[in-house]
């Protein structure tokens, strides 16, 4: 269901080794930062409540690989997980340094 035109989406399930779950909040307060009005949906099986996702959502189907540290497997599940018309899907362990607005424009064009 859309519920916003476009937005950025951070899929972050947390490994033995790595919090991605903060990893993706220290992104989504980077594109804030240069972007405040971007909307920003959180996809994960952690209970999150911070103000600085506009959407947080559940894996539709579940975590694929609940005991392991690769959760690419999950990645798919982003097209039935997305509110967003146009969605750009960011990776949890990035910083966003300055706006990447740009990029809605660039897309368009493929």
């Amino acid at each position: 269901m859309v519920e916003a035109e476009r937005g950025y989406l951070i899929v972050a399930e947390n490994t033995e080794s790595t919090d991605y779950v903060a990893c993706a909040l220290a992104l989504a307060k980077s594109i804030k930062l240069h972007t405040p009005n971007a909307k920003i949906c959180l996809v994960t099986s952690k209970p999150v409540d911070d103000p600085v996702f506009d959407f947080v959502r559940p894996l539709p189907f579940g975590d694929n690989a609940p005991n392991s540290d690769w959760k690419l497997c999950n990645d798919w599940q982003v097209f039935y997980a997305s509110p967003f018309r146009q969605t750009i899907k960011l990776e949890a362990d990035m910083i966003i340094p300055h706006s990447i607005e740009h990029w809605w424009t660039m897309f368009e064009k493929k």
